[in-house]
């Protein structure tokens, strides 16, 4: 490692402000990274859909299962996180599009059947590799990121502050030292 002198740094000034913010730096590179790491997620699904009039229920759930929901069926959805129970449930109406891609079948249950208004409660759990839906015009990607990770995941996000607290800790440090040394 190069030693710098004081008088280098008090001639140079960029090259001390660089020093004291390479911390701060690479935690920001870090969580730009993450924020555009799509992770596979565990996700909840509860969706309300109206059946066609010939349509078989158990011919609708086995498709389910392999991720294909038809979203001109789709009444509701509401999306939930298994992972982060304190995250609130996000409702979507008049989705256009689904795009359902899960990493194995989904876990499918029917929760409630109405006959006569051909309404159908679902259930659906798994993990998606990839989750995508138009509501009211608007795309929407579901998927977590590793910043969504990292903020929700209290752990986490406390041992990232503190790895940029030491390690700003550290530079404040190395300069001081050479500042005192040098005067």
């Amino acid at each position: 490692m190069q030693n710098i002198s004081s008088k280098e740094l008090k001639a140079n000034p960029i090259r001390s402000i660089l020093l004291l913010t390479q911390p701060s730096a690479a935690i920001l590179a870090l969580l730009l990274v993450l924020m555009h790491w799509h992770i596979p997620m565990s996700v909840k699904l509860i969706l309300r859909t109206e059946l066609p009039q010939h349509a078989e229920i158990q011919a609708v759930s086995s498709e389910m299962q392999a991720g294909r929901i038809a979203p001109s069926q789709i009444r509701t959805l509401d999306i939930q996180y298994p992972m982060f129970p304190n995250m609130r449930s996000t409702r979507f109406t008049e989705v256009s599009t689904c795009v359902l891609e899960p990493v194995k079948q989904l876990g499918v249950k029917v929760l409630e059947h109405n006959s006569a208004t051909h309404e159908v409660l679902w259930q659906l759990e798994g993990r998606a590799r990839r989750f995508q839906i138009r509501a009211k015009g608007i795309r929407k990607d579901l998927r977590m990121t590793g910043f969504d990770l990292v903020i929700n995941t209290a752990q986490l996000l406390y041992g990232l502050l503190s790895v940029w607290i030491v390690f700003t800790a550290f530079s404040w440090f190395r300069l001081y030292k050479e500042l005192r040394r040098n005067t």
